[in-house]
């Protein structure tokens, strides 16, 4: 038991260092940023599109304003939910978005498409986006899950779930980022290996 605890321990620093690395590589840390925010707000804008397409179309509002209303959720979640709401769901953004970096490096530095890498990571992403959400924005998948099944505010009861259901989102993507640190590590490794069999001598 002990030897697999420090297996483990061994493996997670190795990853953390992985990762740590790859970020610091400008072209994926932007990358990793970029994946965040679109996630962030492709999760909050994908269950008001109306608002968003009217704020696009309108001639009345300058860029300027239709910026200003892109960059709103931050206010409204943290509003409506508080602020340790929004600081989860933007750790949840983070996390995905890091991870979506990871895996492109991973993809381009190895010899082939690990299929199980992908599944996990589509499915990290998937529990992120169940909890990733604000249920009084109308922005979460609980709440109209919920209202399938029961009766009354299933807004409140759905703002319940997703307090325990985001730490659980969290726990489970960084567990993602410890899996596919190990990867990057292998493709790290595997790229390494591949230039110093091209250099010439």
């Amino acid at each position: 038991m002990r030897d697999k605890f420090a297996l483990f321990i061994v493996k997670a620093k190795l990853s953390f260092r992985s990762i740590t690395w790859l970020m610091a590589r400008w072209r994926y840390a932007i990358l990793a940023a970029f994946s965040a925010i679109l996630f962030f707000e492709l999760i909050f804008w994908l269950f008001n599109l109306p608002v968003l397409s009217f704020v696009m179309l309108s001639d009345s509002l300058t860029i300027i304003e239709k910026i200003k209303v892109l960059i709103s959720p931050l206010s409204t979640i943290s509003d409506s939910n508080g602020t340790i709401v929004l600081l989860m769901m933007l750790t949840l953004a983070i996390i995905q978005g890091i991870i979506i970096s990871a895996l492109v490096y991973t993809i381009r530095h190895q010899q082939k498409v690990d299929g199980k890498l992908i599944g996990e990571s589509s499915a990290i992403g998937i529990l992120a986006i169940i909890g990733l959400g604000c249920p009084s924005c109308g922005t979460s998948l609980l709440t109209p899950i919920i209202a399938l099944f029961a009766s009354g505010s299933a807004t409140a009861v759905s703002e319940q779930l997703t307090i325990f259901a985001m730490p659980i989102a969290i726990l489970i993507g960084i567990y993602g980022l410890y899996s596919i640190g190990l990867k990057v590590s292998s493709a790290k490794a595997h790229h390494a290996t591949k230039q110093l069999s091209e250099s010439p001598g």
